[in-house]
């Protein structure tokens, strides 16, 4: 209510009080508050801001059975074929709901992938595939021929999402644009939007 209707409302409040109708709905005076209205300095800055973190990366969650941490890549950039993507967030092996990537340490091969599981989770399937030889599956193919192997291996978040997974692939699927990782460049075979 901007200030002049509270006074009009304050002046005549008698007469709806004296009403017999509007004497029970209304018995006391109507609350005034105030909002500030919005200006352009709220349009154009964000009152959240994240703090900038200097060396975001990829630690070691150090868990006595975690199968994940020996192939952690502590890095702070990732490399693509067409563009670099620097990280802004920190991860462990437990970080769940992120973006992350695979690299090959003999020919730099990128692959990008999404979970709303742990990372180590996600990461023991694409040894279990890699192990098995599945050439179906991208990762496993390219550390499973031409002589790679599962040592070959680094893994990094990329980004952490707060969302669903249809946000998260729309995420992964810009990531993988961006970085230009599809094959024959990278190990991406597809954009997530064409995956069920």
């Amino acid at each position: 209510m901007n200030v002049r209707v509270a006074k009009i409302v304050q002046k005549n409040f008698h007469l709806i009080h004296a009403d017999p109708a509007t004497h029970a709905i209304f018995p006391s005076p109507p609350l005034q508050a105030y909002r500030k209205d919005q200006n352009l300095r709220d349009s154009l800055v964000h009152s959240l801001v994240s703090p900038k973190q200097d060396n975001a990366s990829m630690t070691a969650c150090k868990r006595p059975r975690c199968k994940t941490c020996r192939f952690v890549y502590n890095t702070a950039t990732i490399n693509g074929p067409k563009d670099n993507f620097n990280i802004k967030d920190d991860f462990t092996c437990t970080t769940k709901d992120c973006i992350y990537a695979i690299t090959c340490r003999k020919c730099a091969s990128v692959y990008i992938g999404e979970t709303g599981r742990m990372i180590a989770e996600r990461f023991r399937e694409h040894l279990r595939d890699t192990n098995r030889g599945d050439i179906t599956k991208p990762v496993a193919k390219h550390f499973s021929t031409n002589g790679h192997s599962q040592e070959d291996m680094q893994i990094t978040g990329l980004k952490k999402c707060h969302g669903n997974t249809t946000s998260r692939r729309k995420d992964e699927q810009q990531l993988i644009f961006n970085l230009g990782t599809l094959t024959p460049a990278g190990m991406n075979v597809d954009f997530p939007a064409f995956r069920r």
